[in-house]
């Protein structure tokens, strides 16, 4: 038999902890629970169920899956399967053509009812773009001169210059958890841990009015100890039944903007997906005035994870599975600008990751150790999407003039997008019954006398995703200085 790939794109973010695949794990039989309990009897199919009486046994027959098979090959294997069908309760004339034999312990709870059985068949996730409005409002340089306009202001007071030099550092901090809760479905989690973080310390100066523009204001702050820092952290990590703790998506990014000329901007940022460093800036030595880091990755990948020996009811076997790791379209988008009067930018974490199941069983056998592979083929299927979405988070921070004062400029916007645990995994097997009467020699070609019979062992089934859609923070603290 061929070695079969689901139709599935699995979204999972996920890293190898360690190597997954050097120890094989085992979903046994005590870890399914079969759908019927009772058994119905069986009556066996018979030659002239199909054919003639005087028919040859050893007549060909080509089936749907284009295997040729001697009559009483087919009739053998056809028995055997619906003999161990009945057993768990699936009468031969039942009018399904797709049944679910069991389903993993975990997962039996909340499996979905009064649904048919179907492979789950989602479109491929598309990269999910970022704010537009949130790229605007932290990229275009007149758009926030425009909301400076409308800024409240305070009390100016008059301008000494030993009292002002004098003064303390200004300091801030708005540091926002972005973690919604860990989710356990069925024994598969799903934990995103992530900040958005803004903060920095203004050192007030002496700026005279008649000299309050922009050129002044970078080379008066460039005498001074001002700092401006944004940063961004996520990390996801998942849990699969039998295979262990995953940690996958690891975003790291921090970027201070320094005002005084003898010190260093410092810009760091890194972004790992499966062992695979994408983005690894470390700086601290950024001696011009001005920098700008902009950099926008994305991995496509498909990496196996690990294996497992999955009990089939219904075949009474064990499958062959391995777990593998794709994605498209995964990484990050980080746009940021370093000057000495303040940073501002925006950075737009991203994910799109799928397991892909695949077996390589090559023989079926019959209760009695006969090959019954020409006749029922075997195979996985099914689609999880464990995350998938990403965050957004834009940022400014520093000093500014307009309308001929100075702005402390303090505006955020952070918002996260994500869907959890949606799909299904199975294994399955399916195999043709022959509908048209007696006339399987003559009419063994005819498609539409066949009915293709599926019997699937489910392993994952959540329904609905979980979605955990938030606007952690949307403010403008910005604010005419005081000094």
């Amino acid at each position: 038999m061929k070695k079969s790939t689901g139709a599935q794109a699995l979204t999972l973010l996920l890293l190898a902890a360690g190597p997954l695949a050097a120890q094989k794990k085992t979903f046994d039989r005590a870890d399914f629970k079969p759908v019927s309990a009772s058994p119905v009897n069986f009556t066996p199919y018979q030659k002239t169920d199909f054919a003639a009486a005087g028919t040859p046994d050893e007549t060909p027959i080509t089936l749907p899956n284009k295997k040729t098979v001697k009559l009483s090959e087919y009739l053998r294997s056809l028995n055997q399967v619906e003999r161990s069908l009945a057993s768990m309760g699936f009468a031969r004339n039942r009018p399904q053509a797709t049944v679910v034999a069991s389903r993993y312990k975990l997962s039996t709870a909340l499996a979905v009812s009064g649904v048919a059985p179907t492979a789950v068949a989602m479109a491929a996730a598309a990269p999910r773009k970022m704010n537009t409005q949130m790229v605007a409002r932290f990229s275009d340089k007149q758009l926030r001169i425009e909301r400076l306009k409308t800024l409240r202001s305070a009390m100016v007071a008059a301008a000494n210059a030993d009292r002002i030099n004098a003064l303390p550092n200004e300091k801030f901090d708005r540091t926002f958890d972005v973690s919604p809760p860990t989710f356990n479905v069925e024994g598969y989690g799903v934990k995103v841990v992530a900040k958005f973080v803004l903060k920095g310390e203004t050192d007030p100066f002496v700026i005279a009015a008649a000299d309050r523009n922009e050129a002044t204001l970078e080379r008066l702050m460039k005498e001074t100890n001002s700092s401006y820092t944004a940063g961004i952290n996520l990390t996801a990590s998942s849990n699969l039944p039998e295979l262990g703790g995953l940690t996958a998506y690891q975003l790291d990014a921090e970027f201070t903007a320094r005002s005084n000329k003898t010190q260093k901007h410092s810009s760091k940022a890194r972004l790992q997906i499966m062992q695979q460093v994408l983005i690894n800036e470390n700086r601290n030595d950024i001696a011009q005035d001005n920098y700008s880091f902009n950099h926008n990755r994305a991995l496509t990948y498909n990496k196996l994870i690990g294996a497992a020996d999955i009990f089939t009811y219904g075949l009474n076997l064990f499958m062959p599975v391995d777990f593998y790791l794709a994605a498209g379209n995964v990484g990050a988008n980080i746009d940021v600008e370093l000057k000495r009067t303040g940073i501002t930018g925006t950075m737009g974490p991203r994910a799109s990751q799928s397991i892909l199941l695949e077996t390589s069983l090559t023989e079926l056998l019959g209760a009695g150790g006969e090959l019954i592979g020409n006749t029922v083929d075997a195979g996985v299927g099914g689609e999880l999407r464990l995350i998938e979405g990403g965050l957004d988070y834009g940022f400014s921070a520093g000093l500014g003039i307009n309308n001929g004062r100075i702005v402390f400029i303090n505006d955020m916007y952070g918002e996260a997008n994500l869907s959890l645990l949606r799909g299904r995994l199975f294994t399955y097997y399916q195999y043709p019954v022959f509908k048209c009467g007696t006339s399987i020699i003559t009419r063994f070609k005819d498609l539409s006398c066949w009915e293709l019979r599926r019997v699937e062992n489910e392993l994952f089934n959540s329904g609905s995703a979980v979605t955990f859609s938030k606007k952690v923070v949307d403010e403008d603290k910005s604010e005419y200085v005081s000094w």
